[in-house]
Protein backbone atom coordinates (compact mmCIF):
# COMPACT_ATOMS: atom_id res chain seq x y z
CA UNK A 1 0.00 0.00 0.00
CA UNK A 2 0.84 3.29 -0.85
CA UNK A 3 1.96 5.45 2.14
CA UNK A 4 1.31 9.38 3.40
CA UNK A 5 3.97 11.18 3.28
CA UNK A 6 4.56 13.28 6.60
CA UNK A 7 5.55 16.25 4.56
CA UNK A 8 1.94 16.98 4.39
CA UNK A 9 -1.49 16.14 4.24
CA UNK A 10 -3.11 14.44 1.82
CA UNK A 11 0.83 14.01 -0.26
CA UNK A 12 1.85 10.50 -1.06
CA UNK A 13 4.82 8.05 -2.32
CA UNK A 14 4.70 5.33 -4.14
CA UNK A 15 4.17 1.30 -2.33
CA UNK A 16 6.88 -0.02 -5.09
CA UNK A 17 9.56 2.63 -5.19
CA UNK A 18 8.79 5.32 -2.54
CA UNK A 19 8.80 7.92 -4.92
CA UNK A 20 6.71 11.01 -4.39
CA UNK A 21 2.72 10.88 -5.94
CA UNK A 22 1.88 14.20 -7.26
CA UNK A 23 -2.05 15.10 -6.43
CA UNK A 24 -4.61 13.50 -8.27
CA UNK A 25 -2.11 10.87 -10.06
CA UNK A 26 -2.95 7.59 -11.09
CA UNK A 27 0.62 6.48 -12.01
CA UNK A 28 3.67 6.84 -10.46
CA UNK A 29 5.88 8.43 -12.95
CA UNK A 30 8.96 6.53 -11.85
CA UNK A 31 8.05 3.15 -12.49
CA UNK A 32 4.60 3.11 -13.54
CA UNK A 33 2.95 1.51 -10.54
CA UNK A 34 -0.39 2.03 -10.28
CA UNK A 35 -1.16 4.39 -7.60
CA UNK A 36 -4.20 3.78 -4.82
CA UNK A 37 -5.99 6.11 -3.49
CA UNK A 38 -8.69 6.32 -0.82
CA UNK A 39 -10.83 8.37 -3.70
CA UNK A 40 -9.86 6.10 -6.45
CA UNK A 41 -14.02 5.31 -6.82
CA UNK A 42 -14.99 8.93 -7.33
CA UNK A 43 -12.25 9.22 -9.72
CA UNK A 44 -13.64 5.82 -11.91
CA UNK A 45 -17.28 6.93 -11.62
CA UNK A 46 -15.95 10.18 -13.48
CA UNK A 47 -13.93 8.63 -16.20
CA UNK A 48 -16.73 6.25 -16.66
CA UNK A 49 -19.55 8.98 -17.12
CA UNK A 50 -17.48 10.31 -19.83
CA UNK A 51 -17.53 7.45 -21.59
CA UNK A 52 -19.98 7.13 -24.58
CA UNK A 53 -21.42 3.83 -24.28
CA UNK A 54 -22.28 3.97 -20.73
CA UNK A 55 -25.10 6.82 -21.80
CA UNK A 56 -26.66 4.41 -24.32
CA UNK A 57 -30.56 3.89 -23.55
CA UNK A 58 -31.59 0.13 -22.32
CA UNK A 59 -32.66 -1.97 -25.49
CA UNK A 60 -35.33 -3.95 -23.78
CA UNK A 61 -38.77 -2.62 -23.70
CA UNK A 62 -41.46 -3.61 -21.76
CA UNK A 63 -44.57 -5.30 -22.93
CA UNK A 64 -47.66 -3.26 -23.10
CA UNK A 65 -51.08 -4.63 -23.90
CA UNK A 66 -52.94 -1.86 -24.70
CA UNK A 67 -50.24 -0.45 -27.27
CA UNK A 68 -50.45 -4.13 -28.68
CA UNK A 69 -54.30 -4.52 -29.10
CA UNK A 70 -53.81 -0.39 -31.12
CA UNK A 71 -50.79 -2.26 -33.22
CA UNK A 72 -53.12 -5.23 -33.99
CA UNK A 73 -56.11 -2.80 -34.76
CA UNK A 74 -54.11 -0.56 -37.34
CA UNK A 75 -52.73 -4.21 -39.00
CA UNK A 76 -56.16 -5.61 -38.88
CA UNK A 77 -57.59 -1.65 -40.75
CA UNK A 78 -54.82 -2.19 -43.13
CA UNK A 79 -55.41 -5.76 -44.30
CA UNK A 80 -59.24 -4.34 -44.90
CA UNK A 81 -58.27 -1.44 -46.75
CA UNK A 82 -56.15 -3.34 -49.27
CA UNK A 83 -58.50 -6.18 -49.74
CA UNK A 84 -61.53 -3.51 -50.24
CA UNK A 85 -59.35 -2.01 -52.46
CA UNK A 86 -58.60 -5.25 -54.39
CA UNK A 87 -62.70 -6.09 -54.64
CA UNK A 88 -63.39 -2.29 -55.95
CA UNK A 89 -60.46 -2.76 -58.99
CA UNK A 90 -61.73 -6.44 -59.67
CA UNK A 91 -65.15 -5.08 -59.60
CA UNK A 92 -64.13 -1.91 -61.47
CA UNK A 93 -62.10 -4.19 -64.27
CA UNK A 94 -65.11 -6.64 -64.56
CA UNK A 95 -67.73 -3.78 -65.01
CA UNK A 96 -65.48 -2.09 -67.51
CA UNK A 97 -65.05 -5.55 -69.44
CA UNK A 98 -68.79 -5.95 -69.47
CA UNK A 99 -69.87 -2.39 -71.17
CA UNK A 100 -67.10 -2.97 -73.61
CA UNK A 101 -68.47 -6.37 -74.54
CA UNK A 102 -72.15 -4.78 -74.07
CA UNK A 103 -70.93 -1.91 -76.26
CA UNK A 104 -69.40 -3.86 -78.74
CA UNK A 105 -72.65 -6.36 -78.68
CA UNK A 106 -74.78 -3.33 -79.22
CA UNK A 107 -72.48 -1.87 -82.42
CA UNK A 108 -72.60 -5.30 -83.96
CA UNK A 109 -76.43 -5.21 -83.77
CA UNK A 110 -76.34 -1.47 -85.32
CA UNK A 111 -74.65 -2.83 -88.35
CA UNK A 112 -76.33 -5.98 -88.80
CA UNK A 113 -79.43 -3.74 -88.81
CA UNK A 114 -78.26 -1.51 -91.00
CA UNK A 115 -77.12 -3.90 -93.05
CA UNK A 116 -80.60 -5.31 -93.21
CA UNK A 117 -82.23 -2.23 -94.19
CA UNK A 118 -79.94 -2.32 -97.08
CA UNK A 119 -81.23 -5.61 -98.35
CA UNK A 120 -84.14 -4.37 -98.09
CA UNK A 121 -84.45 -1.13 -100.16
CA UNK A 122 -82.07 -2.92 -102.70
CA UNK A 123 -84.14 -5.88 -103.59
CA UNK A 124 -87.25 -3.46 -103.58
CA UNK A 125 -85.29 -1.20 -105.55
CA UNK A 126 -84.26 -4.57 -107.91
CA UNK A 127 -87.74 -5.99 -108.24
CA UNK A 128 -89.33 -2.30 -109.05
CA UNK A 129 -86.60 -1.93 -112.19
CA UNK A 130 -87.75 -6.19 -113.14
CA UNK A 131 -91.10 -4.42 -113.00
CA UNK A 132 -90.29 -1.73 -115.73
CA UNK A 133 -88.32 -3.82 -117.49
CA UNK A 134 -91.51 -6.06 -117.86
CA UNK A 135 -93.95 -3.37 -118.96
CA UNK A 136 -91.22 -2.28 -122.29
CA UNK A 137 -90.00 -6.00 -123.23
CA UNK A 138 -93.39 -7.94 -122.22
CA UNK A 139 -91.47 -9.95 -119.60
CA UNK A 140 -88.71 -9.80 -116.43
CA UNK A 141 -85.24 -10.99 -117.30
CA UNK A 142 -84.42 -14.84 -118.25
CA UNK A 143 -82.01 -16.11 -115.57
CA UNK A 144 -79.10 -15.98 -117.73
CA UNK A 145 -79.45 -12.58 -118.24
CA UNK A 146 -80.12 -11.85 -114.70
CA UNK A 147 -80.13 -8.75 -112.91
CA UNK A 148 -77.31 -7.30 -114.90
CA UNK A 149 -80.37 -7.11 -117.60
CA UNK A 150 -81.53 -3.90 -116.10
CA UNK A 151 -78.77 -1.97 -115.92
CA UNK A 152 -77.13 -2.95 -119.81
CA UNK A 153 -79.40 -4.58 -122.66
CA UNK A 154 -79.14 -7.82 -123.37
CA UNK A 155 -78.54 -9.50 -126.38
CA UNK A 156 -80.08 -12.45 -127.89
CA UNK A 157 -79.68 -14.35 -130.95
CA UNK A 158 -83.19 -15.61 -130.94
CA UNK A 159 -84.73 -13.03 -133.61
CA UNK A 160 -87.99 -12.77 -131.63
CA UNK A 161 -86.54 -12.59 -128.26
CA UNK A 162 -84.21 -9.69 -130.01
CA UNK A 163 -87.54 -7.50 -131.29
CA UNK A 164 -88.70 -7.69 -127.70
CA UNK A 165 -85.28 -6.08 -126.49
CA UNK A 166 -85.53 -3.44 -129.25
CA UNK A 167 -88.11 -2.09 -126.56
CA UNK A 168 -85.42 -1.87 -123.96
CA UNK A 169 -85.46 1.72 -122.30
CA UNK A 170 -83.02 0.96 -119.54
CA UNK A 171 -81.10 1.51 -117.14
CA UNK A 172 -83.95 0.60 -114.97
CA UNK A 173 -81.96 0.71 -111.78
CA UNK A 174 -79.16 3.80 -111.00
CA UNK A 175 -76.69 2.00 -108.83
CA UNK A 176 -75.02 -1.86 -109.12
CA UNK A 177 -76.96 -4.25 -106.78
CA UNK A 178 -75.59 -7.26 -107.81
CA UNK A 179 -73.65 -8.08 -104.47
CA UNK A 180 -75.85 -7.24 -101.42
CA UNK A 181 -74.54 -5.75 -97.82
CA UNK A 182 -72.51 -9.26 -97.27
CA UNK A 183 -70.93 -9.66 -100.13
CA UNK A 184 -72.85 -12.13 -101.64
CA UNK A 185 -74.51 -12.33 -104.59
CA UNK A 186 -78.42 -11.55 -105.31
CA UNK A 187 -80.18 -14.44 -106.53
CA UNK A 188 -82.44 -14.20 -109.17
CA UNK A 189 -84.44 -16.60 -111.46
CA UNK A 190 -87.05 -16.01 -113.80
CA UNK A 191 -90.18 -18.42 -114.10
CA UNK A 192 -93.39 -19.49 -115.74
CA UNK A 193 -91.82 -18.64 -119.37
CA UNK A 194 -90.44 -15.13 -118.32
CA UNK A 195 -93.60 -14.20 -116.48
CA UNK A 196 -92.45 -14.77 -112.70
CA UNK A 197 -89.31 -14.16 -110.85
CA UNK A 198 -88.07 -14.78 -107.52
CA UNK A 199 -85.21 -12.32 -105.97
CA UNK A 200 -83.19 -13.21 -102.96
CA UNK A 201 -79.76 -12.33 -100.66
CA UNK A 202 -78.39 -14.90 -98.43
CA UNK A 203 -78.82 -12.85 -95.81
CA UNK A 204 -76.49 -12.57 -93.12
CA UNK A 205 -75.64 -16.18 -92.42
CA UNK A 206 -74.90 -16.79 -96.30
CA UNK A 207 -78.41 -19.11 -96.85
CA UNK A 208 -80.23 -18.75 -99.82
CA UNK A 209 -83.60 -19.70 -97.20
CA UNK A 210 -83.47 -16.39 -95.95
CA UNK A 211 -87.16 -15.66 -96.71
CA UNK A 212 -87.14 -12.17 -95.10
CA UNK A 213 -84.83 -10.94 -97.77
CA UNK A 214 -87.00 -12.71 -100.73
CA UNK A 215 -89.37 -11.46 -103.14
CA UNK A 216 -90.96 -13.21 -105.33
CA UNK A 217 -93.46 -11.72 -108.81
CA UNK A 218 -95.81 -13.65 -111.51
CA UNK A 219 -99.27 -13.93 -112.51
CA UNK A 220 -101.05 -16.77 -111.18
Amino acid sequence: MESIDPNGPGETSCSKCGAKLAPNSRYCVVCYHPASRGDTGGLHNIAASQVGSANRPDPGFVFLPDKHEAILRRRARRKISAIAGAIVIVLSSAGWFLYQRGERDRQKQKVTAHREDMASNELRLIADGLERFKEDVGRYPTTEEGINGLRTRPFSTVPSAQSQLANWYGPYVDGDYEVDPWGNDYLYQATKGGQGFELSSPGPAGSADAAKFRITSGDE
